[in-house]
């Protein structure tokens, strides 16, 4: 049995099932933990969670975790239903919401994935499954989340803006003891990831976004699976 969390998938369809089928030759018994982010930006988001979905549907242990992109998609959503009843929200900064999702964080490309032209259109099946995510998982000495944690706080968990968005990289505090963070939401090189993976004691975390969604550029563009209990890198370069 292994235990893999994979980084920032952002609607790279094509290029997850080859990590996960050809490279990683997941079982039935394996545990797989998506970091958030797993829509928006690439072509095939739909596709995406219906993958995920249909593997959990067969048995297999897929665990997703909420990240900034989700947020997004369900934040919009609550702003259309919003706007429709005419209150919450004024009209300029409704328009500001969805326009951002729209055209800075990808959110066209999702919408086309469903074949839609508005989020509420949306099946509530897909919307359900995402706002069931969690924020955090606790695995062996791992804790992984999308972007970080907030480790100058009691309770890190409770810092929601930290989970999704990041806040520092300065894990030393009796919180950890001996675990590491792993995350995603940050693109950065292969080289960064390897010296971070090779240095945890010092460091105390590991960021494995390499940044797929966009593709073979400055070191970029390879999905990335982490083994929980050895910390090996497997990688997929981006096929979508």
């Amino acid at each position: 049995m292994n235990r893999w969390a994979i980084g920032d998938v952002h609607g790279c369809f094509s290029t997850l099932q080859s990590l996960i089928e050809n490279v990683l030759c997941v079982q039935k018994d394996d545990e797989i933990y998506f970091l958030g982010d797993v829509i928006d930006r690439g072509m095939k988001s739909k596709e995406v969670l219906d993958y995920i979905i249909q593997k959990q549907s067969d048995g297999y242990h897929f665990k997703v975790l909420k990240g900034n992109h989700e947020y997004f998609l369900l934040k919009v959503v609550q702003t259309e239903i919003n706007k429709k009843k005419q209150f919450l929200f004024g009209k300029k900064k409704s328009k500001k919401i969805i326009d951002t999702w729209l055209q800075r964080d990808g959110g066209y490309n999702t919408l086309k994935s469903f074949h839609v032209q508005n989020a509420l259109e949306i099946p509530e099946t897909y919307i359900s499954f995402l706002q069931s995510l969690p924020y955090f998982f606790e695995v062996g000495n791992t804790i992984l989340t999308h972007a970080g944690l907030n480790a100058k706080i009691d309770n890190p968990y409770q810092d929601i803006q930290s989970l999704l968005f990041g806040s520092n990289n300065q894990y030393d505090n009796d919180f950890l003891k001996n675990r590491i963070v792993i995350h995603g939401h940050n693109a950065i090189s292969m080289e960064a990831i390897t010296i971070l993976a090779n240095n945890t004691d010092k460091y105390h975390y590991i960021c494995i976004d390499n940044g797929c969604v966009y593709g073979r550029h400055h070191d970029l563009g390879h999905l990335l699976a982490i083994n929980l209990d050895t910390l090996e890198i497997k990688k997929q370069v981006n096929i979508d």
